[in-house]
């Protein structure tokens, strides 16, 4: 089963999204900070994560952007956020997250998104 981490400091949009892709059959997990993104990532190892930039906690979305690419190299991770800022989105992409969406998000976007990185998994 696709395992997929949903990572934003904001509970109901963590917590409506895991919602979500359970609903939709996948094995899902919701951090709102980056400890508990981290432990997430060593203990069930995505497939694919999402994840905020901007973060509770001592880390941002890009460290955890980092961590979870050393461990699992072929992770499919999207930056998701409300800034615009190029030189922040390009440092997300060149570090090897594969996208980068802005918010707000919606159900049918999320689903298309994790149907393409599904795709590329199988």
């Amino acid at each position: 089963m696709i395992k997929i981490m949903f990572v934003d400091d904001e509970d109901n949009i963590t917590d409506s999204c895991v919602i979500l892709l359970k609903a939709l059959g996948y094995d899902a997990y919701g951090a709102k900070n980056s400890e508990e993104a981290f432990e997430i990532i060593e203990k069930i190892s995505p497939d694919i994560a999402f994840l905020d930039v901007n973060l509770r906690g001592k880390y941002t979305g890009i460290d955890v952007l980092e961590k979870a690419i050393s461990l699992h190299p072929k992770i499919q991770i999207a930056i998701i956020t409300g800034r615009r800022d190029e030189d922040l989105l390009n440092k997300c992409l060149e570090k090897g997250a594969k996208l980068v969406v802005i918010k707000p998000i919606t159900c049918a976007k999320l689903k298309e998104l994790v149907e393409n990185f599904v795709e590329k998994i199988i």
